[in-house]
């Protein structure tokens, strides 16, 4: 695993996003006896709902930003997004 032979000390989480609650059960189980035993206390894993398709089509991408972001706000204490980085900033005032 490279993340030990890199050197980092920190903590390392993978985000799942989407899977069912069988697969669930069964990464858990991967998890704890293949990564988990590595550095006890240091891989984490934290599952998300499935979010591609939050804007119609299928589109899988969408999963790791959006997994990032619950990961964000219900593990690091994160705010959810207020509309203050919805690219808002960026449109043109029609008053000038």
């Amino acid at each position: 695993f490279h993340i030990l032979q890199s050197g980092q000390q920190g903590d390392v989480t993978r985000i799942v996003s989407g899977c069912k609650d069988s697969e669930v059960e069964e990464l858990k189980e991967i998890f704890a006896d293949e990564y988990a035993t590595m550095a006890p206390g240091r891989f984490h894993l934290h599952f998300t709902p499935d979010y591609s398709r939050i804007h119609g089509r299928p589109f899988k991408y969408y999963n790791k930003p959006y997994g990032v972001r619950h990961w964000m706000e219900n593990k690091m204490g994160f705010s959810p997004n207020d509309g203050v980085n919805d690219g808002s900033q960026h449109k043109q005032n029609n008053n000038d």
